[in-house]
């Protein structure tokens, strides 16, 4: 199914209007960390958003790590990888 499908009957059946849902401070590794909580199926494909950060949709919940980022594809699939100055970088074995 395509992703912009998937996000306009979001929108449709009520979805918000904005994909940031709000913030709270998570503690991660004993470390309090300002975290992002976003409606996952809000996102829209090319958006990348640093970790950390929570994705929430009806059915599971991504955790995003301090260092991570995660981007959306064309087809709505989530693209985890480690945040570098320029670009996402994708280990062979994570995919």
């Amino acid at each position: 199914m395509r992703h912009d499908y998937v996000q306009a009957l979001n929108r449709a059946l009520g979805g918000l209007d904005t994909e940031l849902l709000h913030r709270r401070r998570l503690r991660i590794a004993g470390r309090a960390h300002a975290t992002r909580i976003y409606e996952r199926l809000a996102l829209a494909a090319g958006e990348q958003i640093d970790g950390p950060a929570i994705l929430e949709q009806p059915d599971t919940t991504v955790f995003v790590d301090p260092g991570l980022k995660v981007r959306v594809d064309r087809y709505g699939n989530l693209i985890m990888g480690e945040r570098t100055a320029r670009r996402l970088v994708v280990h062979p074995a994570a995919v």
